[in-house]
């Protein structure tokens, strides 16, 4: 059989660097020969287009918590959260358009307080994301 693409991946624009550059490793199926060395692909975004803002975020949310808990967010805001995107859209983007999403989905809780990964989402904006990694403190105690 001819092999006609490699998936190398997908892109976590979260973890994009300023210039808007990307890099794939290169691996090949089993069987594979890479006769031309290539051990990376690269990538980029139109850095022209592209530009960065720092927002906090005050508006935390807790989602799936599970029965028998009561989860209270201790963290009141998250400072200088890294934002990049459309320049266009982060000319208008506030604070208030900022939601950091606490997903306790399979997280395993015990009573006493958590650090818990936050995931920030720009409401209302399809090419503007979060860089970088959030968390916040909760306060996990059982209920009866």
């Amino acid at each position: 059989d001819k092999l006609t693409a490699i998936n190398l991946g997908y892109v976590n624009l979260g973890e994009m660097n300023e210039s808007g550059n990307l890099l794939f490793p290169v691996e090949l199926p089993a069987g594979f020969v890479n006769i031309n060395n290539v051990t990376e692909v690269s990538g980029s975004l139109n850095s022209n287009l592209l530009g960065i803002k720092y927002r906090s975020i005050s508006n935390l949310e807790v989602v799936n918590a599970p029965d028998g808990f009561d989860v209270t967010v201790i963290t009141k805001r998250i400072n200088n959260v890294k934002l990049m995107g459309d320049k266009e859209q982060l000319k208008t983007l506030d604070s208030t358009d900022l939601v950091a999403e606490i997903n306790l989905d399979g997280v395993e809780l015990t009573n006493g307080e958590a650090t818990i990964s936050a995931l920030v989402k720009p409401t209302g904006r399809n090419a503007v994301w979060a860089i970088g990694n959030y968390n916040v403190v909760v306060k996990v105690t059982p209920n009866k």
